[in-house]
């Protein structure tokens, strides 16, 4: 929802970085960023799954409760090397078909995880059987506070969302294919339409999700409902566009049958 609007202000914040070779060197490549980006972000979900326990595998010295602290820095540094990757991508002149498929794809990896690492580590962390029912969505929990109910509402809400995104995307590839006579719509200039919820508010949940690991459960519930809400508007916004676009396919279909009866009845007439 605010991507857009707040993509000027990114690009300002990452310029200074993006200009200085002490910082970034010239032999960095920014698919090296997007890995880096990715070790963050699993990193993150490793110390959310594990608590305590993530300290000898990252060779810290935390303070007892510092974990959330922890893996909440680790994903907002996975955030910053993600925006990092494309702006140093677009300076360069470095943009290729395969790091934004791989960019993608890490954010996937990344997003999936970090909710059911988040309902692992409050598996974990409980000390005794009631409260690892209660916190883990046992049996006589309530609905709302069910956590891996609520946790497998929020994928199921990023899987619709994702397979209306991709099919949306190649769709629209598909008929913008076409030459601008073969129809009256030309879809290539359409835009995705925004939805309540992009990468920045995505963004902001995850990382509430990792500093407040005991609000899980209303914070998946909150988040899965403005993914579906965002996915029917894509929806409803597609369908608007499938139909314009299977009107004008279908009078270009009839000025060519038109065209092929007078093509027919021509040399009758001579």
């Amino acid at each position: 929802m605010l991507d857009t609007s707040l993509r000027p202000l990114k690009d300002r914040l990452l310029a200074p970085l993006l200009c200085s070779t002490n910082l970034i060197p010239p032999f960095v490549h920014p698919l090296h960023i997007t890995l880096l980006a990715l070790l963050a972000g699993l990193l993150s979900c490793y110390v959310a799954a594990s608590g305590p326990r993530a300290v000898p595998f990252l060779l810290l010295v935390l303070p007892p409760g510092t974990a959330e602290a922890a893996s909440t820095s680790l994903f907002l540094l996975n955030r910053l090397l993600d925006s990092l990757d494309g702006a140093l991508a677009r300076q360069r002149g470095l943009q290729s078909e395969l790091g934004g498929f791989l960019d993608l794809l890490c954010d996937f990896v990344v997003y999936a995880l970090v909710p059911i690492c988040v309902g692992v580590g409050r598996g974990t962390s409980t000390s005794s059987s009631s409260s690892s029912s209660s916190s883990s969505g046992g049996v006589g929990t309530p609905f709302l506070s069910n956590l891996w109910l609520s946790i497998s509402l929020l994928e199921a809400s990023f899987y619709l969302n994702n397979f209306v995104l991709f099919y949306s995307a190649a769709v629209l590839a598909k008929l913008s294919r076409s030459p601008p006579s073969q129809g009256q719509i030309h879809l290539t200039s359409l835009p995705l339409r925004p939805a309540l919820v992009e990468g920045f508010e995505s963004a902001v949940f995850f990382a509430l999700m990792l500093f407040f690991p005991a609000r899980l459960a209303p914070l998946a519930w909150a988040m899965s409902l403005l993914v579906f809400a965002g996915t029917v508007q894509r929806v409803v916004w597609l369908s608007r566009v499938l139909v314009a676009a299977g009107e004008g396919n279908g009078r270009e279909g009839k000025r060519r049958e038109e065209k092929g009866r007078e093509g027919k009845r021509g040399p009758l007439a001579r």
